[in-house]
């Protein structure tokens, strides 16, 4: 097993996703996407009051993206995406 699939096996483990999967690099995905319909309907049964949480789930909430690749001396690189 090389250090990529045992970063990838600690990513699944910790609740990601893979997204995509090359030998010398992997996309993870965390968390789910933000359910907009849901966040609408909230709004207008509550009159606008859910606006300041629709926005707080909308900034801070929903995926994000870990790429994982392999250095030429055999380290994996972890990065972030927004």
């Amino acid at each position: 097993m090389t250090p990529l699939d045992d970063a990838v096996t600690r990513g699944l483990q910790f609740g990601a996703r893979l997204e995509s999967r090359t030998d010398t690099s992997a996309t993870l995905v965390y968390g789910k996407p933000v359910n907009h319909v849901l966040h609408l309907i909230l709004t207008l049964v509550t009159c606008g009051l859910w606006v300041p949480f629709w926005l707080g789930f909308g900034l801070l909430g929903g995926e994000t993206r870990t790429v994982l690749t392999i250095a030429p001396d055999g380290s994996v690189i972890v990065r972030k995406v927004p």
